[in-house]
């Protein structure tokens, strides 16, 4: 009786778990397909977000585009795209925190104010600089597409930004210009890319002082085509002390300069004029390299006077504005009294044209008055300009003096292209 009771005893307990496990495991099946039909929902639902976040984003850059903005395929340098994670654990706060700009720096020195400044660049032409905070208020300034502002304060809602450009400040429309890393990286590859230009202009002019002592002397005085290169080197920003050391270098080592000059003339697409001036201690490695800039841009070299004729040789010295204080008239008579030919009043300089025999009077006269010179040398310049329309040719033309430009042999490039 005993053992009966325990078998059934048994038996109850084993149908009981066995009824157990049946009812678990029904439910577990519907859950499964309810998961499964919330998981096709969601991914429908991220879908249909994603496709009318790319239609906005499409439509945006189509208003844009119509506006006239430059798109940012335009900046000359590959934006890097970055993606960034943030961690699961991150609170709104913090969010908020790492995307609130901060008002600008400002550290008290002894007599002035130092602000460490943001910079922007412009989306767009003709983007304006205004008194107050209103499009009515009058305009201060002007900028166009990819000029480089610096933000000196932002406003509260984000529409408008307080900026200087040169020595012009107002406020502009935050939607006209990049604020972001966007700018902070084209203003580091411009950068980059006047050193590397300011260096090889540097190499240029040592050359140019080299030959100029070994065929005159190291004395500027008695020495005038060394007076022209050293004011050809302070109007490069070139440090006194280098200008010095070229000097010093070149009388101590006359026996061992060996540079000529040598000029090679051709043709562009579609038949630019284009004049190569080169000093070089290798005639044979230079020909080459110039001969292979011309073919790799589709032009052609041609024989000497081929398109000299196309140009005159003038004395060409440029003015900045903003670093001039004179007023336009004048300048324009010390210019025209020391012999000038030609006075312009440029949109942000003054250009001075003369006779190669009165250049170095004429930049003599504006020295003696203290008239800082953004550019200062005898120079070809074009009687007739020519346009190139077909994109292929203008490609063609930029590879023929990107080309040049790399070359160290190469002083000047003259082209009567009308970029």
């Amino acid at each position: 009786m005993y053992r009966r009771n325990i078998a059934a005893a048994a038996a109850v307990l084993f149908l009981s778990s066995a009824v157990g496990i049946s009812a678990y495991a029904a439910p577990q099946k519907d859950n499964s397909a309810t998961e499964a039909e919330t998981e096709t929902e969601t991914e429908t639902e991220t879908q249909t977000e994603t496709e009318t976040e790319t239609e906005t984003q499409e439509t945006e850059a189509a208003t844009e585009r119509e506006a006239g903005f430059v798109s940012i395929e335009e900046m000359p340098f590959e934006i890097e795209t970055e993606t960034e994670t943030e961690s699961s654990d991150q609170t709104e706060t913090e969010t908020e925190t790492e995307q609130k700009i901060e008002s600008p720096k400002v550290e008290q020195t002894f007599r002035f104010f130092q602000v460490e400044k943001k910079y922007a660049v412009s989306k767009r032409d003709d983007v304006y600089l205004y008194e107050k905070k209103n499009t009515k208020s009058d305009k201060v300034g002007k900028i166009n597409a990819l000029g480089v502002l610096h933000i000196l304060e932002e406003d509260d809602d984000g529409e408008w930004y307080y900026v200087e450009s040169g020595k012009a400040r107002g406020f502009i429309k935050a939607k006209y210009v990049w604020a972001d890393e966007k700018a902070e990286r084209y203003v580091k590859h411009k950068k980059e890319k006047n050193d590397a230009a300011k260096g090889k202009i540097f190499t240029i002019i040592g050359r140019e002082l080299a030959v100029a002592v070994k065929e005159g002397g190291s004395d500027p005085n008695n020495n005038s085509r060394l007076r022209d290169v050293i004011a050809k080197a302070k109007a490069n920003n070139m440090p006194n002390d280098t200008i010095e050391r070229g000097i010093k270098k070149a009388a101590g080592d006359l026996g061992s300069v060996n540079y000529e000059n040598n000029t090679y003339e051709g043709y562009g697409p579609s038949g630019v004029a284009i004049i190569v001036e080169t000093l070089t201690d290798n005639r044979n490695r230079t020909a080459a390299n110039v001969r292979s800039a011309f073919t790799k841009g589709g032009g052609s070299i041609g024989t000497s006077g081929c398109v000299s004729f196309m140009f005159d040789q003038k004395g060409q010295i440029i003015i900045d504005k903003e670093e001039c204080d004179m007023d336009a008239d004048d300048l324009m008579m010390i210019a025209l009294d020391a012999g000038a030919e030609d006075f312009s009043d440029e949109e942000d300089s003054y250009e001075i044209i003369t006779d190669p025999d009165d250049f170095s009077a004429v930049r003599d006269a504006l020295e003696k008055e203290g008239i800082p010179m953004a550019e200062a040398e005898v120079t070809m310049v074009p009687q007739t300009w020519a346009t190139l329309t077909n994109e292929d040719d203008i490609k063609k033309m930029n590879r023929i003096l990107d080309l040049l430009d790399e070359d160290d042999d190469v002083q000047n490039v003259y082209h009567n292209w009308d970029e």
